[in-house]
């Protein structure tokens, strides 16, 4: 019994001693001042003094910890400020999670990281100094933080997620030069008012779903559901973006305008920002499906380099009245455009492919030039009562025509659907009172009923761009139809009582090449088969105007010596063409 005793008491002796000590984790008092609590935490010293100043020094990174296993977390309440000294690189996890007497932080000037939940419910810091060095702020690191106000840093930061969640009274963060933003980042953060992230790429939910007080935010790409229903943001600065995600600023309802160089628009990307007046977005390739559905303010849409456009995109923007930078569209999505009653001018070039399900359906003031050379689908109602639409119809490589799609145009002429049209639907044509005769090529074997009708009484088009209602006569002037002999167009003239005319099957001239002399004239003697054929006019153009010029008769004149081609093309719609040699000596 005496040896138990004598072990208890010894061993209790050395417990004494070693608090007695002021040593924590194999430190001894020589290293730090006489009266601190100190120790070791792997290569690097620190201390905690009278005053509540705790110190750490050495060179690399300080280890990582699990929630209170830091070597000094039975002194959590007595430390009110940290310095971390010069040499050190990384603050590690929980190093200081709940050492909540702490005021103020300095990071020194070596500083690169700091680990997850480095200083989470730290609730009385009020003052951090971030050096330059500082590069990744990791998930949590300073959660619940509750008296920071303010944030600023030069470093090109990476922020994890959450890492200045429910910091309440921050009101200011400049992180100008900062890389990355995660999601949550400051979410429930009621008091901020600003953000300047620079170009920072900002993750889902930066600033959570509750805010009320964000009213700018300047920032880089935004990733899905970045700014997500801010409804109190009315400045969004994101010129240095490469993209805006899915519903990147879905909500922002106080929004009046975007100023952007991203590339791509996602879907529904600002989906119920109903304050947008005006957007730029100078580079952008692509818009997402519903990217400005139904934003009733948006008056003027400016682009630079538009290849594609996205169903519902820009549907029911009963304000939008300009439109710039689309003509290098290259595919139109279904409903793009629907219902844009004040839109007043679009134009396109030859490189338009694809023109979607009711596209322009109800634009009735728009005006402008679409190049159909190189469209092969058209789809239903595509410019349904597009009444002030004076395109041409120039089609060559169309394949199909949807129902509807030019019914009411009475602006719109042309006449051929070009060789590879296939299919046309019902009322496609009708009311395009313009429009003399149709060619419709051999192939073309499926063509709707009403097609060629003129006489358009009313169209209704409902709010989200469908046909629902037409009133139309059969009797009057219909659109003649221009093909051969023997082929579905001319029994469809027949069984609508249209008029049919022969089309042109080829052209002929009396020589394949021809020399002239400068200054000098030929006459290139042309016909056309079948004779009967009811348009016969060609149209002559040159390959090179410094070789030799052709007027509408088929004159040419010799300008400089060379070669050159002069192509020779039928007028009916029927795109027959025969191309001559002219050399010029």
């Amino acid at each position: 019994m005496k040896k138990i005793i004598s072990l208890i008491m010894t061993t209790l002796i050395l417990v004494s001693a070693f608090f007695m000590s002021a040593t924590v984790n194999g430190a001894t008092d020589k290293n730090f001042p006489t009266g601190t609590v100190s120790g070791s935490c792997g290569d690097l010293y620190w201390e905690i003094d009278d005053q509540g100043v705790f110190t750490i020094v050495g060179n690399g990174p300080m280890e990582d910890f699990d929630n209170y296993t830091a070597y000094w977390y039975l002194y959590d309440a007595d430390i009110k400020k940290v310095v971390i000294g010069d040499g050190i690189t990384r603050i590690g996890s929980y190093a200081f999670d709940n050492c909540y007497n702490i005021t103020e932080v300095d990071f020194g000037s070596t500083v690169q990281s700091i680990g997850v939940e480095a200083f989470r419910d730290c609730s009385h810091i009020n003052n951090i100094v971030f050096s330059d060095s500082i590069k990744n702020i990791e998930d949590y690191a300073f959660y619940n933080c509750s008296s920071i106000e303010h944030l600023r840093t030069t470093s090109p930061l990476t922020v994890g997620k959450y890492a200045f969640s429910r910091c309440n009274v921050l009101k200011h963060v400049y992180f100008p030069n900062s890389k990355s933003i995660g999601s949550y980042s400051f979410s429930r953060c009621p008091s901020l008012v600003d953000a300047d992230f620079g170009k920072a790429t900002l993750n889902s939910f930066v600033f959570g779903t509750r805010e009320l007080s964000v009213k700018t935010v300047v920032a880089g790409s935004l990733k899905d559901k970045a700014l997500y229903n801010l409804s109190c943001l009315r400045t969004a600065n994101i010129i240095n973006a490469d993209y805006i995600g899915y519903r990147a600023l879905y909500g922002c309802n106080n929004l009046t305008s975007v100023n952007s160089y991203a590339k791509t628009v996602g879907k529904e990307a600002l989906l119920l920002c109903t304050s947008v007046k005006e957007i730029r977005f100078h580079q952008a390739v692509s818009i997402g499906d519903k990217a400005f559905y139904e934003l009733h303010r948006m008056e003027t849409a400016e682009f630079g380099k538009l290849q594609s456009v996205g169903n519902y995109a820009f549907a029911k923007c009963i304000r939008l009245s300009t439109i710039t930078g689309v003509s290098n569209l290259r595919k139109i999505g279904s409903y793009a455009f629907a219902g844009d009653t004040a839109l007043k001018k679009v134009s396109t070039s030859s490189r338009l492919t694809t023109v979607g399900d009711c596209a322009f359906s109800n634009c009735k003031y728009m005006t402008g030039s679409f190049n159909f050379a190189n469209v092969t689908s058209l789809g239903a109602s595509a410019f349904a009562n597009c009444q002030k639409l004076s395109a041409t119809l120039n089609f060559t490589k169309v394949r199909t025509i949807g129902k509807q799609a030019f019914l009411g145009c009475k602006g719109v002429k042309g006449n051929t659907l070009g060789k590879s049209i296939t299919k046309v639907g019902a009322y496609a044509f009708m009311g395009c009172s313009k429009v003399k005769s149709l060619y419709f090529p051999t192939g073309c074997k499926s063509i709707g009923k009403n097609v060629l009708v003129k006489k358009l009484k009313g169209v209704n088009i409902n709010e989200n761009g469908s046909v629902t209602n037409i009133s139309y006569s059969t009797k009057g002037k219909k659109i003649a139809v221009c093909s051969n002999k023997g082929t579905k167009a001319q029994a469809y003239a027949k069984k609508n009582k249209a008029k049919f005319r022969l089309a042109v099957k080829s052209i002929k001239t009396n020589k394949n090449s021809y020399t002239v002399k400068r200054n000098r004239l030929i006459t290139i003697k042309t016909t056309v088969n079948p004779r009967k054929a009811v348009n016969k006019a060609v149209a002559y153009t040159t390959s090179n105007k410094k070789v030799a010029i052709v007027n509408g008769n088929g004159t040419v004149k010799g300008i400089g010596k060379g070669r050159c081609s002069i192509l020779i093309k039928s007028k009916d719609g029927s795109l027959k063409t025969k191309s001559v040699t002219v050399t010029v000596k």
